[in-house]
């Protein structure tokens, strides 16, 4: 299924997008509201008869959204998601934005435990988990880093979240625990407070001893101690990410185990 638009009544095409490669789409619905187009349809490429959506103009593949990889994506979300927003919306907006099937979504709580979501089991074609409720969904909070495990099933591996993002002049500073915590740098860094290398963050508070992310190409960590070459902020599968663009997650080592180390971004 694709997608094409004109604005001149039809003399030119905008280019054609894929919505989905499935072959064994069905049951198609299209309704349009003021400028947006919805579209809704069946597919059963895991197996099992499963609904999608997409809408306009949202899903032509814009370069402002994530690209992600199969395996595991540290995904940090400068932004405060929607009032309910739970891990199984997380799960079902990538899913319907973009040809990936969501495994599973990890966060790294306060008390140093992992909190899981799972979505779609690992094997036999992906199926979904209690139905569409998974096992373990909770609410995404703000400013913070997730872990989302992945896995391609066509062309399109862009996700655009549809949320207001945070800026260097209105990003909440961040609490930080004692122990490793997953933030997100805001979404746009620019004037003197630019954060763009480890360092930066080492530099900000004497409490902060480590700085890691990532490396969704390698499945890897990166890791700056302060002892060692300091790697960029702003990494993608592709490279160093623009100033002006940031889903990166990171995570920040605070040595104040009892207390609350507060961070002015700004």
């Amino acid at each position: 299924m694709y997608y094409l638009s004109s604005e001149d009544n039809g003399a030119t095409w905008s280019e054609l997008e894929f919505l989905s490669e499935t072959p064994s789409t069905f049951g198609n619905e299209i309704a349009t509201y003021e400028s947006d187009i919805h579209i809704v349809w069946d597919t059963d490429k895991t197996g099992t008869s499963e609904a999608y959506y997409k809408r306009s103009p949202a899903f032509p593949m814009l370069e402002e959204g994530i690209s992600l990889v199969s395996g595991w994506n540290s995904l940090g979300f400068p932004c405060e998601p929607p009032i309910g927003y739970t891990t199984r919306d997380l799960a079902s907006d990538i899913e319907n934005d973009s040809d990936m099937f969501v495994l599973a979504v990890c966060n790294w709580t306060g008390r140093q435990l992992w909190q899981d979501f799972i979505y779609r089991k690992g094997s036999g074609g992906y199926p979904l988990v209690d139905g569409m409720d998974g096992i373990g969904n909770y609410a995404l909070c703000k400013n913070q880093s997730y872990f989302v495990l992945v896995n391609t099933a066509g062309p399109d591996t862009i996700w655009i979240p549809n949320w207001t993002n945070y800026t260097s002049s209105n990003c909440p500073g961040w609490d930080l625990r004692g122990g490793w915590n997953a933030m997100a740098l805001p979404f746009n860094s620019t004037g003197t407070g630019l954060l763009e290398t480890s360092t930066d963050i080492l530099a900000l508070d004497p409490h902060i001893i480590a700085v890691a992310d990532w490396n969704e190409t390698t499945q890897s960590w990166m890791l700056d101690e302060g002892t060692g070459d300091p790697f960029p902020l702003r990494w993608g599968t592709t490279g160093t990410l623009a100033a002006d663009y940031n889903w990166n997650g990171t995570w920040v080592l605070c040595d104040q185990y009892s207390e609350i180390t507060q961070i002015e971004i700004d």
